[in-house]
């Protein structure tokens, strides 16, 4: 059983033009046979037109009123109609000729062309709207003059005009395809005219408002007659029309078929031309506005109640299945779909419908009575209908053919017909695979993930019915595990079910009793609505147990469940029931891992050690829980645990395996008590081969064997660690076999100890033996602990140790003889830190005791800090500071060094950069008890440096601060020297055009004398620079000379220039300041930064000519605390 069949024509895409060939001999003539072949391998979406050749078996006559034609106004569309302009009535007719314009018997052929036509005509009927076109076959080019005067008799013997007569020369193959093409084109453009005829027609033709079935009928007409013609808009109207017209259709019961047919045709030819036209979103509401109208369950009786339930079902695939079609090919031109919206939605419900028919069917044929024979005569055979067996309209009855107005047919015929259907309904399950392969592709196209399992688990009870046990299995398994990754462990009911059902069917053992370990656990099922109805988990789970433990102990064998049973026949179970005996008859023995499943036990187990690490010759005791979720017991015949080795601390070879070492326990029979927890207890002593493993629970089996049947439910790590009564959980996951702990004490006086970079300091410790008995060969090996993660910078380690022969080395070592027990050996170690943090120091003590070798380890932390902390700083020659140096000009580096603790300084040295000229002495040592400083002092060392004029880079390196220095000698202390070598960073480099110097020429300065001041200009730059020297003067200062200057000044040159003052009043008085304007280059205040920042100004009295000159004293008053005095 299938829906309405309908015209490739109307369903496979874009109709095309029928244009008839005539005249050409094929198979003689291999000019006609090449004309042939090039009109009918055309192919041009600009001109859909489709050619055939039109032989002397063509009816070609008028189409006469077929013999059951229903008089009433009963039936919509008429299904011949559309093959007759497809197939039967052509919109041009070409007739072929071989005709030269020199041709000796030219009138004889111009009289056979006139024949043929007027024949044709005839035909066709004179009140036809069909074009006739007349090509003539030319052999050579000819250029007859008296061309155009044949043409024009040629046209008005066979009446057809000059745009209907076309010449096709054969001589040259490639003039003859590009005249082919213009050919094409014209009859296009009489098929043009034909269709706009035909339309024109099929309009005027008066249709009563109170027929709708007629008012459909025309508007398709015109549609598919505007859809010939290439106006798609048109067409996309018309069909509009009728379908609002079907909307209001008054459905009766005997005709819901045909209507529903015709709307689903409609609706396919709107969602068509709208994708055509890249309108998707109009062809996806049209498609919901058809869901909505004609999905709906209607209570139909015709033919039967379940026949057309089963006809609607699959009317519903064969509409999705058409839209997902059309969806897809839109896609293919261009059009983007989503996650929400794609074919594979609509694919997939296509497919469950036809799953709903399948079922419907299969119930119907299962209800149905054996003994109904297939009727005589055929229903479905049209006996006297000339059309041979071809239905008048689309969704028509065809027993109901012959009756006349559209009416039922006798009871008896009706009967035969139902009977008929009943018996040619069968379920279609590839047809239900097909479409669940393609929703599937495009599933994993736009990754629909949840879609995909829904589709896989549908494929397989599709296998299932089909009798694929194995393919199915396959599938469900997959489902499972995808159900499981996406934690959606809740919907593993049905799944498993399938799994159950797909190893019944196959015989697996295996499979069967891990899908029933699955049913067995009642958290399965908290899902209420999965469950048969007024079934409790509890219960519903324990019938599972039940069936569980019957197989275990040989009492029943597979079942298989409710859903299964329907399906299969009673042959099938009897089969699969010999085949299962003949099984569990065998000793038989299955494993099923428990990894990842929710069964009905859970299981967790640890080490029960506080620590991760238990000495050799210590018990360790493993303990494990078993929790029966079920209501039921379950009798275990063994438990059985293997550890392993992890990793191996002293062996690093990749090929070490877990086979090195093996533990394997085994407990006695047990009952897993229903909704408690049993626990057990394994306990082992590891041996001294074992030192150095790390030991890890690797599987925990358990052993169900009460008859031939044995199974094994087995764990492999990791495990979760048995939880407390408090939900912390217990025990260690890993635990490493250490040797046996040595009873040696290692300690030290000092807890807390200090030392600065670089410094010797000592340690003392003391190893006590608290043994019972003496013990020899004593080794103790100091060593750095250094941390995991963090390596040795250079090889370098960060604390060195004094060797017995007073050098620093990465260990020191020191060996004893005897120890007695209870009796100290007291242990100076001296060590140099060479980074600051808190470092630790490993002290290994090995030993022997009574032939066995121990080893104790002990790690000290001690703290290291830097012994000064510098601030380095750059001031001017006045004193004041700033963040860059002059190029080639004086400045003062000065550092602030401040003591981190009490110490002694020797001697402080300035290694500076080559690029910088000290002034000034670099090295200053300092006397005994000079050099003191407590923790917090400052001393701060300046040197007078001038930067070469050779710098290039904007940066410049300073260079270091060396100082040698000691602490006094301690118990624990060696007093030696330590050179600390100090960073002073860097520093900006600065070019300017022009520096500026400035003294006083004559002193002292007093009050109300004149005060000869020069300034000093030195060019520095390359460019010949011109200046404009101003004096800007305070209140406090009078001025005699020139107050504006200007200067031009060759590069390298200098020049003085002399200003006298006169002081108005006494005391530190701001020095004069130079304005200088230069139009080659900025000058800016780092030019002046050698110009005194203040004047100090004496009174007269104070000045005695008698006494030696006053010292003048330049200073910043910003910075009284740094001065620097110029002594005449």
């Amino acid at each position: 059983m299938d829906v309405v069949q309908f015209d490739d024509a109307l369903i496979s895409g874009k109709p095309k033009q029928l244009v008839f060939l005539t005249g050409l001999d094929a198979v003689n003539n291999p000019g006609h046979n090449f004309v042939h072949q090039l009109f009918s391998n055309f192919v041009d979406d600009r001109f859909p037109v489709q050619f055939r050749t039109l032989n002397g078996e063509a009816d070609l006559s008028p189409s006469k009123k077929d013999s059951f034609a229903i008089k009433g106004p009963r039936g919509i569309l008429k299904s011949t109609w559309v093959r007759k302009y497809t197939e039967r009535k052509p919109a041009v007719v070409v007739v072929f000729t071989d005709l030269d314009w020199d041709h000796p018997s030219w009138i004889e052929k111009k009289t056979e062309c006139e024949s043929k036509i007027s024949s044709l005509r005839q035909s066709f009927g004179e009140q036809s709207a069909t074009r006739f076109a007349l090509v003539l076959l030319q052999s050579r080019p000819s250029e007859d003059l008296s061309a155009s005067e044949k043409i024009s008799e040629i046209c008005t013997q066979c009446r057809i005009t000059q745009k209907q007569l076309f010449t096709l020369s054969l001589a040259n193959p490639e003039v003859t395809k590009t005249a082919v093409v213009r050919n094409v084109q014209a009859f296009h453009e009489m098929c043009q005219q034909f269709y706009q005829t035909t339309i024109r027609s099929v309009r005027a033709r008066a249709i009563p408002n109170n027929y709708p079935n007629l008012l459909i009928r025309q508007q398709f007409k015109l549609a598919f007659l505007s859809e010939l013609r290439m106006d798609t808009h048109t067409a996309l109207r018309h069909y509009r029309q009728a379908y609002n017209q079907i909307t209001t259709y008054e459905i009766v019961d005997c005709d819901a078929y045909e209507i529903r047919s015709i709307a689903g045709l409609l609706n396919y030819k709107i969602c068509q031309l709208s994708f055509a036209h890249s309108t998707a979103l109009e062809a996806l509401s049209q498609y919901r506005k058809f869901i909505t109208t004609f999905y709906a369950e209607t209570i139909c009786q015709y033919p039967s109640p379940q026949l057309a339930s089963i006809e609607l079902s699959l009317w519903r695939a064969k509409q999705s299945v058409w839209f997902a079609e059309l969806f897809e090919n839109a896609i293919g031109r261009g059009l983007v779909g989503i996650s929400t919206q794609h074919p594979g939605l609509h694919y997939h419900a296509a497919a469950n419908f036809y799953i709903e028919a399948n079922k419907k069917i299969s119930n119907l044929r299962l209800n149905s009575d054996p003994s109904l024979t297939y009727p005589q005569p055929d229903p479905f055979v049209i006996i006297d209908d000339p059309l041979k067996k071809t239905m008048l309209y689309y969704g028509q009855r065809p027993w109901r053919v012959p009756f006349e107005n559209g009416n039922l047919a006798d009871p008896v015929t009706e009967r035969n017909g139902r009977v008929a259907l009943e018996l040619k309904s069968m379920p279609n399950y590839p047809r239900v695979m097909n479409l669940l392969n393609l929703s599937l592709s495009n599933y994993r196209t736009y990754r629909c993930e949840r879609f995909q399992r829904q589709v896989l688990f549908q494929m397989a009870d599709e296998y299932l019915l089909i009798r694929e046990p194995g393919t199915a299995l396959n599938l469900l398994t997959r489902v499972m595990w995808e159900l499981r990754r996406s934690n959606l462990r809740n919907l593993l009911h049905p799944v498993l079910l399938g799994v159950l059902s797909a190893s019944y069917c196959i015989g697996s053992l295996k499979d069967y009793m891990t899908a029933l370990v699955q049913l067995m656990n009642p958290k399965l099922y908290e899902n209420v609505a999965m469950l048969p109805d007024s079934t409790l988990p509890e219960a519903y789970a324990s019938f599972f147990a039940q069936n569980f433990l019957e197989i275990c102990d040989g009492r029943s064998i597979p079942q298989p469940i409710q859903s299964l049973s329907e399906m299969l026949t009673a042959d099938e179970i009897a089969n699969y029931e010999a085949e299962w005996n003949r099984l569990l008859a065998e000793p038989n023995t299955f494993h099923v891992n428990m990894n990842g499943l929710d069964s009905f036990v859970s299981i967790s187990a640890s080490f029960l050690v506080s620590q991760g690490f238990v000495p050799a010759g210590k018990a360790v005791v493993m303990q494990a829980a078993l929790h029966n979720k079920t209501g039921s017991p379950i009798p275990i015949n063994q438990l059985g645990l293997k550890i392993g080795k992890l990793t191996h601390v002293k062996d690093n070879n990749p090929d070490s395996t877990e086979a090195d070492f093996a533990l394997e326990f085994a407990g006695e029979q047990f009952l897993l008590e229903p909704k408690k927890v049993t626990t057990k207890v394994f306990t082992f002593v590891p041996k001294t081969e074992h030192v150095g493993v790390e030991l890890i629970i690797k599987t925990i089996s358990l052993e169900i064997a009460r008859s031939a049947t044995t199974g094994n439910l087995d764990w492999e790590a990791p495990f979760p660690r048995i939880s407390s009564e408090s939900s912390h959980p217990l025990g260690q996951d890993v635990v490493a076999i250490i040797p046996t702990e040595a009873n040696v004490v290692v300690k030290t006086d000092n807890e807390n100890p200090k030392s600065l970079l670089g410094e010797i300091s000592g340690l003392t410790f003391e190893v006590i033996n608290e043994e019972e008995t003496l013990i020899s060969n004593i080794r103790v090996e100091c060593t750095e602990e250094v941390p995991e993660g963090r390596e040795v910078r250079n090889g370098v380690p960060s604390i060195r140790f004094l060797t017995s022969d007073n050098k620093l080395g990465a260990d020191f070592v020191h060996e004893l003889q005897l120890l007695e027990s209870g009796e100290s050996a007291q242990l100076p170690v001296h060590y140099s830190c060479s980074a600051t943090g808190n470092l630790k120091i490993k002290l290994k003590v090995k030993y022997d005791l009574q032939g066995a070798e121990r080893t104790k380890n002990a790690v000290f932390e001690v703290a290291s800090e830097q012994p000064f902390l510098l601030r380095p700083s750059i001031l001017t020659i006045n004193c004041e500071p700033v963040s860059w140096l002059i190029n080639g000009q004086e400045s003062i580096l000065r550092a602030e060094v401040e003591a981190a603790a009490p110490l002694t300084i020797r001697s402080i040295k300035w290694t500076l950069n080559k690029e910088l000229w000290p002034l000034s002495e670099i090295e200053e040592p300092f006397e005994e008890g000079c050099g003191n400083m407590e923790t917090g002092e400052v001393l701060s060392p300046c040197v007078i440096v001038k930067t070469r004029t050779s710098i290039t880079s904007p940066v410049c390196e300073l260079g270091q601060l060396v100082i040698t220095w000691n602490r006094p000698s301690t118990g624990s202390t060696i007093e030696a020297s330590v050179r600390s070598v100090l960073d002073l960073g860097t520093s900006a480099v600065e070019n300017v055009p022009i520096v500026v110097t400035s003294f006083v020429a004559e002193s002292p300065c007093v009050v109300r004398s004149p005060i000869p001041i020069v300034f000093t200009l030195k060019n520095t730059s390359t460019d010949v620079l011109d200046l404009r020297l101003t004096l800007d003067l305070s209140d406090v200062f009078m001025f005699a000379g020139h107050k504006e200057i200007s200067v031009r000044l060759l590069p390298g040159d200098s020049y003085d220039s002399k200003f006298t003052l006169l002081a108005l009043s006494a005391g530190r008085l701001p020095f004069p300041r130079l304005v200088i304007e230069c139009p080659q280059a900025p000058i800016d205040k780092k030019s002046f930064a050698s110009v005194p920042a203040s004047l100090y100004v004496l009174l007269r009295a104070s000045c005695n000519p008698r006494s030696p000159a006053p010292t003048i004293i330049i200073s910043q008053m910003t910075s009284p605390d740094w001065t620097l005095r110029h002594l005449d």
